[in-house]
């Protein structure tokens, strides 16, 4: 609804109390200094109590004014015909002037229905005399002084219950954020415990192969000091002397040895400690965003619950506010009609002891009285010689505006002769007598009716024509409306294949800095190579490299990927074949066998 600021833009004028349901309706209705009309304003009929203007019962377009003058009012009429009327007379109606944004910019009065035979009745109850007590008005004020009172304290609450509802928006909007932060957290987290894991899994790989390393560098050392036990046993009676220093050495280097391996195995039972506290750690944390976000959930609901209370509240002041306004203008209403009742008895009573006055005291006013009627009569012959004259003028005007109505409905053929068999008969009738002047008014005025209805018509044609050009239009918007979401969903294509090649800029970005993390693993293990060649060059040659020449020994790599040997290879070469494969940033699966459509949806299936 409209504010009441607005509903002073438009008054409506001389409206009844009661309608004739079975009879066109006309509204009068007056446009205030500086409004402008349009023509997609309209006049609806609502019944009282409405909330919305989508409630009106019927409407018909409002016709602009030809002749508007910005510094006066303009007055105006619009016509409801009898078959789009409502038949219930039990409820109340009034007329509301409506612009193109839907806005109220003038009501009426209420008024009711009634049926045709309720003609008589009426007049019967006009004719009728109420007396009121002043008791009953006042009853009657203080009645509406309540009704008032409930009305604004309605108001009040509504208010109250507004705010409150905001509050509470308000906090569950503050909620939302903080369930949206504490998501964003989680998944940081989540991120962080996949690369802790990730970095966890490749450090146990390179704590495993450092493991198997040793392994291996033990069996070689136990496998020398047996040769070396064996051929001290053999010649141990040749050269005890020289026997007993070199395995003096060798026992030295067992040891050695075993001290690496030693500490290798507690570094690798370190890390797994470290891992399994670290995964924990996390899963604790896990836990604890679930209960907080369980306990926010919970909270949300209550707010929710809590806020559709509020607006059931809010409903039911409504309908209560609704009601008590209804009220209020019923008792508004009957107040009117009362003091309209008290105003009559007073002009009755007036008049009545006028009345009585003349009959008591006749033969003052005798001679007053003759002079008044010898006045009166004067004045009626004078009226009468002006009437004359002017039912000869009106007589020659009606001839003329019925040739110019025989002009206008010449369209129409069945019509055309009966309104010339009527003129036909006016004619006759103002030649033969004078007294027949108001039956030619009677048929002049149905012939006016005929135009109106005919204009009525009109109009209705205009209305349909106007609601065919709105149809189509609305077409040709929908028509648009679907062009643009075209439009926009080819944007929203091309937004989507732009965020796919950042996406794989993003992965490119990825697999370099995890070639970078795997370089330097790499440094990492050939250290750990470089460090066993030298306890390998400390030591006695194993029983593999006996018989072969160290510069002709060939070195072979081995690709950590696809596992494939490259004997002859340099390191950097290496590097290369690496960074020719395929691998997932995310699980860093080999994908060379993948076509590039299959590779994108296995790394956008991580993202998801």
């Amino acid at each position: 609804m409209a504010s009441p600021s607005t509903f002073s833009q438009v008054t409506f004028i001389d409206i009844p109390k009661t309608y004739i349901g079975s009879a066109p309706v006309t509204c009068h209705y007056t446009l205030a200094v500086g409004f402008q009309p349009t023509t997609r304003d309209w006049i609806g009929l609502f019944k009282v109590g409405w909330s919305t203007t989508k409630d009106y019962y019927n409407f018909v377009w409002v016709d602009l004014p030809v002749d508007l003058v910005e510094k006066e009012p303009a007055r105006k009429l619009s016509l409801f015909c009898d078959y789009y009327l409502p038949k219930d007379v039990s409820d109340f109606y009034q007329f509301c002037y409506v612009d193109r944004a839907g806005h109220v910019k003038g009501a009426s009065t209420p008024f009711s229905f009634r049926p045709p035979a309720e003609n008589t009745e009426d007049s019967l109850i006009t004719a009728l005399l109420v007396v009121t007590t002043q008791d009953e008005m006042d009853e009657r004020a203080q009645e509406r002084e309540e009704l008032k009172e409930a009305l604004e304290r309605l108001r009040l609450g509504s208010r109250s219950v507004e705010r409150a509802l905001g509050e509470k928006e308000q906090e569950v909007d503050c909620l939302k954020e903080l369930n949206k932060e504490r998501d964003r957290k989680e998944l940081e987290l989540l991120e962080e415990l996949n690369q802790a894991r990730k970095h966890n899994d490749s450090m146990v790989l390179l704590l495993k192969d450092k493991g198997l390393e040793a392994d291996q560098l033990m069996e070689e050392i136990l496998i020398q000091a047996k040769n070396h036990l064996e051929q001290h046993n053999a010649r141990e009676t040749e050269t005890p002397e020289t026997n007993t220093a070199s395995e003096a050495e060798i026992q030295e280097k067992y040891d050695q040895a075993v001290v690496q391996i030693n500490q290798l195995k507690a570094e690798l039972a370190q890390q797994r400690e470290r891992n399994t506290k670290s995964e924990e750690m996390a899963k604790l944390k896990l836990k604890v965003r679930g209960k907080e976000k369980e306990e926010e959930e919970e909270k949300l609901i209550k707010l929710r619950d809590s806020i559709q209370l509020l607006r059931v509240d809010l409903k039911c002041s409504e309908r209560d506010k609704e009601r008590l306004s209804a009220e209020l203008d019923q008792l508004k209403l009957q107040l009117l009609d009362k003091e309209q009742l008290r105003r009559e008895n007073q002009e009755l009573t007036k008049s009545l002891s006028q009345q009585e006055a003349r009959h008591n005291h006749p033969h003052l006013d005798y001679e007053a009285q003759c002079n008044t009627l010898m006045g009166q009569l004067e004045n009626a012959r004078t009226q009468l010689a002006n009437e004359r004259k002017e039912s000869n003028d009106n007589r020659s005007y009606m001839e003329k505006q019925l040739l110019d109505a025989k002009e206008q409905l010449h369209e129409a053929a069945m019509e055309n002769d009966r309104i010339q068999q009527k003129s036909i008969q006016l004619k006759s009738r103002l030649v033969e007598s004078h007294e027949i002047i108001a039956e030619k008014d009677a048929e002049i005025t149905e012939i006016n009716g005929i135009i109106e209805l005919r204009e009525n018509r009109l109009k209705i044609h205009n209305q349909e024509r106007e609601q065919l050009v709105q149809e189509n239009q609305s077409r040709l918007a929908k028509s648009h409306e679907v062009i643009l979401g075209k439009d926009a969903a080819i944007a929203e294509l091309h937004g989507i294949i732009e965020l796919r090649e950042n996406r794989l800029k993003i992965q490119n970005q990825e697999k370099e800095e995890l070639v970078q993390e795997y370089q330097r693993v790499r440094i990492n293990v050939e250290d750990l190579h470089r460090e066993l060649e030298d306890l390998q060059a400390a030591g006695c040659p194993s029983p593999q490299d006996t018989g072969r020449d160290p510069n002709t020994q060939e070195k072979r790599m081995v690709c950590p990927i696809c596992q494939v040997r490259l004997p002859g290879v340099t390191q950097e070469e290496l590097l290369q074949h690496e960074q020719s494969h395929r691998l997932c940033p995310f699980c860093s699966l080999n994908c060379d066998s993948m076509e590039q459509a299959q590779y994108e949806e296995h790394v956008y299936g991580h993202q998801e």
